[in-house]
């Protein structure tokens, strides 16, 4: 199942491929390794503020912050998705793209 991608996450990845089309086409492998195992060894669940979130390691300092429906559903989290009621467990929601400066 195709990640859906949010507004901010799409804006990010524009300003990757325009200013840093080396670092957007690792971006993309990544996604596509992210969709065959988002839950995977690449990848970690984040603590304190961003409680409920996974990070994907693209590379050393490039980070795909992101969610799975499932887990959000279980912590009852308070942003929740527009369409959440008719999203899969499963779905992946990419919510944001950059150094990992930017993304935390």
């Amino acid at each position: 199942m195709a990640p859906k991608r949010t507004k901010r996450f799409t804006r990010e990845l524009e300003k990757f491929k325009k200013k840093e089309p080396e670092a957007y086409r690792r971006i993309e492998m990544a996604i596509n390794e992210l969709i065959l195992d988002p839950e995977g060894r690449s990848n970690h669940r984040l603590g304190t503020t961003l409680k409920g979130y996974r990070a994907f390691k693209v590379n050393d300092d490039l980070r795909i912050r992101y969610q799975i429906c499932r887990e959000c559903r279980e912590r009852e989290m308070q942003e929740r998705c527009i369409d959440c009621d008719d999203t899969p467990d499963d779905q992946v929601m990419l919510l944001s793209v950059g150094h990992h400066k930017d993304v935390y």
